[in-house]
């Protein structure tokens, strides 16, 4: 009977300690769904730099404007591939971050912006078609390229020829996606991981394809400053006009910080 009550005993405490975290286990809620990680990072694409100004064009004196504004107040350059960390859940951007990106490659790119570049701390990415680097008198050549990348800066890739990408063969695509990395990586003797989309025209096969190249993330234009980890192969860039008055900038580049420190207001009691 000692033997029994003694079994008995032990089952009683086997149970008792089991069945509650069985219990809680099934009664625990599943934990929410978790949002899309995003963050705000203006993403400035420029395209010429002196001249008159236009849609494609802002003055030399405007662009200094702009580059010693992000300098004397507070943003900091931060690279496509820096966001695209972020965006996976890597260590966060610093506060107030922007990329500044150029396209195209032109070789006044090299002589209009480092200047304004260097003295405020400020980095950019250069989107390079690979076929005029050294083709075209009036892109960088591969020297010169070597020479921003010597100054900090980072370097992406704009395609082979600056095709329309959606139109594309596959054969076609796929060359001017992989063959522009090859080129780029040779010449600069470093990785090539992100992407220009040639007049910002994309679509789910081009994005595809930009990531079965190699590709980390692609810029593509939107407007926006919110970049979406779902959208790593489209973030978004905002056009510089070169019609824009010193306060629209200020106003581009301050807003999307301004609106992250806004309270969100509290719902209205009912009545």
């Amino acid at each position: 009977m000692n033997r029994w009550i003694a079994q008995l005993l032990i089952w009683i405490v086997v149970f008792t300690s089991v069945c509650p975290f069985k219990a809680r286990a099934q009664t625990e809620p599943d934990p929410p769904p978790q949002a899309p990680p995003q963050v705000v990072v203006p993403i400035l694409m420029y395209h010429h730099i002196g001249g008159r100004a236009d849609r494609y064009h802002v003055t030399q004196e405007m662009f200094e404007c702009q580059m010693d504004y992000l300098g004397q107040n507070g943003f900091t350059a931060v690279s496509i591939d820096q966001i695209a960390i972020a965006l996976k859940g890597g260590p966060a951007l610093s506060p107030k971050p922007i990329a500044i990106t150029f396209d195209d490659g032109w070789r006044r790119q090299f002589t209009a912006t480092l200047p304004a570049l260097t003295r405020n701390n400020l980095r950019a990415t250069f989107f390079i078609i690979s076929s005029h680097a050294e083709r075209y008198s009036g892109f960088m050549s591969f020297d010169l390229l070597r020479q921003i990348r010597d100054a900090g800066m980072w370097i992406g890739s704009h395609t082979v020829s600056h095709a329309h990408l959606p139109g594309l063969s596959a054969k076609r695509l796929w060359y001017e996606l992989r063959a522009s990395r090859d080129v780029l990586e040779a010449a600069l003797e470093q990785p090539v991981t992100i992407l220009a989309y040639p007049g910002g025209a994309y679509n789910e096969r081009v994005m595809r394809a930009a990531a079965q190249a190699g590709y980390v993330a692609a810029v593509a234009i939107g407007g926006q400053a919110e970049q979406h980890s779902s959208h790593l192969y489209a973030l978004q860039r905002i056009e510089v006009n070169g019609s824009w008055s010193k306060e629209d900038f200020i106003a581009v580049v301050e807003k999307p910080f301004a609106q992250a420190r806004s309270p969100i207001p509290s719902a209205e009691p009912a009545p």
